[in-house]
Protein backbone atom coordinates (compact mmCIF):
# COMPACT_ATOMS: atom_id res chain seq x y z
CA UNK A 1 0.00 0.00 0.00
CA UNK A 2 2.85 2.37 0.85
CA UNK A 3 4.42 1.68 -2.55
CA UNK A 4 1.11 2.44 -4.27
CA UNK A 5 0.78 5.80 -2.51
CA UNK A 6 4.42 6.65 -3.25
CA UNK A 7 3.94 5.71 -6.93
CA UNK A 8 0.82 7.89 -7.27
CA UNK A 9 2.60 10.81 -5.59
CA UNK A 10 5.54 10.37 -7.97
CA UNK A 11 3.23 10.42 -11.01
CA UNK A 12 1.50 13.56 -9.73
CA UNK A 13 4.85 15.27 -9.22
CA UNK A 14 6.12 14.23 -12.68
CA UNK A 15 3.03 15.77 -14.27
CA UNK A 16 3.19 18.96 -12.17
CA UNK A 17 -0.14 18.27 -10.47
CA UNK A 18 -0.12 20.29 -7.27
CA UNK A 19 -3.71 19.83 -6.07
CA UNK A 20 -3.76 17.44 -3.09
CA UNK A 21 -4.94 13.90 -3.73
CA UNK A 22 -7.29 12.16 -1.31
CA UNK A 23 -6.29 8.49 -1.11
CA UNK A 24 -8.55 6.44 1.13
CA UNK A 25 -8.06 2.82 0.11
CA UNK A 26 -9.20 -0.46 1.63
CA UNK A 27 -7.81 -3.80 0.42
CA UNK A 28 -7.83 -7.35 1.71
CA UNK A 29 -6.36 -10.73 0.85
CA UNK A 30 -9.26 -12.42 2.65
CA UNK A 31 -7.41 -12.58 5.96
CA UNK A 32 -5.74 -9.22 6.55
CA UNK A 33 -7.30 -5.81 5.83
CA UNK A 34 -5.36 -2.61 5.14
CA UNK A 35 -7.20 0.73 5.02
CA UNK A 36 -5.58 4.12 4.46
CA UNK A 37 -6.63 7.67 5.27
CA UNK A 38 -4.27 9.85 3.27
CA UNK A 39 -3.90 13.22 1.59
CA UNK A 40 -0.89 14.53 -0.30
CA UNK A 41 -0.78 17.71 1.78
CA UNK A 42 0.89 18.82 5.01
CA UNK A 43 -1.80 21.43 5.72
CA UNK A 44 -5.14 19.87 4.70
CA UNK A 45 -7.22 17.19 6.41
CA UNK A 46 -7.80 13.90 4.57
CA UNK A 47 -11.28 12.58 3.80
CA UNK A 48 -12.64 11.04 6.98
CA UNK A 49 -12.21 7.39 7.90
CA UNK A 50 -13.46 5.69 11.07
CA UNK A 51 -13.44 2.27 12.71
CA UNK A 52 -15.53 0.50 15.30
CA UNK A 53 -14.81 -2.78 17.04
CA UNK A 54 -16.59 -5.03 19.47
CA UNK A 55 -18.24 -8.37 20.14
CA UNK A 56 -21.63 -7.78 18.52
CA UNK A 57 -23.28 -5.18 16.31
CA UNK A 58 -27.02 -5.24 16.83
CA UNK A 59 -30.21 -3.22 16.77
CA UNK A 60 -31.02 -1.83 20.22
CA UNK A 61 -34.09 0.27 19.34
CA UNK A 62 -36.75 0.12 16.68
CA UNK A 63 -36.18 2.13 13.55
CA UNK A 64 -32.69 0.89 12.74
CA UNK A 65 -30.77 2.14 15.77
CA UNK A 66 -27.66 0.00 16.06
CA UNK A 67 -24.71 -0.06 18.40
CA UNK A 68 -21.50 -1.97 18.89
CA UNK A 69 -21.38 -3.99 22.11
CA UNK A 70 -18.27 -5.19 23.89
CA UNK A 71 -19.18 -8.29 25.86
CA UNK A 72 -15.80 -9.98 25.56
CA UNK A 73 -12.15 -8.97 25.85
CA UNK A 74 -11.55 -9.85 22.20
CA UNK A 75 -13.16 -8.21 19.21
CA UNK A 76 -15.20 -10.37 16.84
CA UNK A 77 -16.14 -7.46 14.58
CA UNK A 78 -14.13 -4.57 13.18
CA UNK A 79 -15.83 -2.18 10.77
CA UNK A 80 -14.13 0.55 8.74
CA UNK A 81 -16.31 3.27 7.21
CA UNK A 82 -16.00 6.74 5.73
CA UNK A 83 -18.43 8.05 8.36
CA UNK A 84 -19.73 6.62 11.66
CA UNK A 85 -22.64 4.30 10.87
CA UNK A 86 -24.43 4.88 14.19
CA UNK A 87 -25.28 7.78 16.48
CA UNK A 88 -23.30 6.11 19.28
CA UNK A 89 -20.21 8.36 19.41
CA UNK A 90 -18.39 6.03 21.80
CA UNK A 91 -18.55 3.24 19.20
CA UNK A 92 -16.32 5.03 16.69
CA UNK A 93 -12.65 6.04 16.56
CA UNK A 94 -11.35 8.34 13.86
CA UNK A 95 -8.31 7.12 11.95
CA UNK A 96 -5.71 9.89 11.90
CA UNK A 97 -4.80 11.73 8.71
CA UNK A 98 -1.93 10.05 6.82
CA UNK A 99 -2.25 6.81 8.75
CA UNK A 100 -3.28 3.32 7.82
CA UNK A 101 -4.95 0.63 9.85
CA UNK A 102 -4.05 -3.01 9.54
CA UNK A 103 -6.55 -5.58 10.79
CA UNK A 104 -4.77 -8.89 11.36
CA UNK A 105 -6.30 -12.37 11.04
CA UNK A 106 -6.46 -12.48 14.87
CA UNK A 107 -8.56 -9.27 14.83
CA UNK A 108 -5.81 -7.01 16.14
CA UNK A 109 -6.03 -3.46 14.80
CA UNK A 110 -2.80 -1.54 14.28
CA UNK A 111 -2.77 2.17 13.39
CA UNK A 112 0.45 2.98 11.53
CA UNK A 113 1.63 6.40 10.28
CA UNK A 114 2.35 6.82 6.58
CA UNK A 115 5.66 8.63 6.88
CA UNK A 116 6.57 10.61 3.78
CA UNK A 117 7.00 14.29 2.91
CA UNK A 118 3.32 14.95 3.74
CA UNK A 119 3.41 13.34 7.19
CA UNK A 120 3.01 15.64 10.21
CA UNK A 121 3.71 13.95 13.58
CA UNK A 122 1.07 14.27 16.31
CA UNK A 123 3.65 16.11 18.43
CA UNK A 124 3.72 18.93 15.84
CA UNK A 125 1.06 21.61 16.58
CA UNK A 126 0.37 21.75 12.82
CA UNK A 127 -1.22 18.29 13.12
CA UNK A 128 -4.08 19.88 15.09
CA UNK A 129 -4.55 22.75 12.67
CA UNK A 130 -5.05 21.04 9.34
CA UNK A 131 -7.56 22.85 7.15
CA UNK A 132 -10.84 21.27 6.09
CA UNK A 133 -11.58 23.43 3.07
CA UNK A 134 -10.23 20.98 0.48
CA UNK A 135 -12.06 17.93 1.86
CA UNK A 136 -15.24 20.01 2.34
CA UNK A 137 -15.11 21.24 -1.26
CA UNK A 138 -14.88 17.61 -2.42
CA UNK A 139 -17.78 16.56 -0.16
CA UNK A 140 -15.64 14.62 2.33
CA UNK A 141 -15.87 16.75 5.48
CA UNK A 142 -15.31 14.89 8.72
CA UNK A 143 -18.39 14.94 11.03
CA UNK A 144 -16.39 16.26 14.00
CA UNK A 145 -15.66 19.35 11.93
CA UNK A 146 -18.96 19.56 10.13
CA UNK A 147 -20.61 22.91 9.59
CA UNK A 148 -23.38 23.89 12.01
CA UNK A 149 -26.86 22.77 11.01
CA UNK A 150 -30.21 24.08 12.19
CA UNK A 151 -31.52 22.25 15.26
CA UNK A 152 -34.63 21.00 13.42
CA UNK A 153 -32.48 19.16 10.85
CA UNK A 154 -30.63 17.40 13.68
CA UNK A 155 -33.88 16.51 15.46
CA UNK A 156 -35.23 14.94 12.25
CA UNK A 157 -32.33 12.46 12.33
CA UNK A 158 -32.89 11.34 15.94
Amino acid sequence: MLETIAHINKLLEEHDITEPSLMNFCVTDGETVVATRYISSRTEEAASLWFSSGSTFSEYAAGGHYKMSKTDKRENIIMVASEPLTFEKADWMEIRTNHMVVITPKMNLLQIPIVDKFYVPQSDPAALNRGTEFAAAKGFLSPRRDVARPLESIENHL
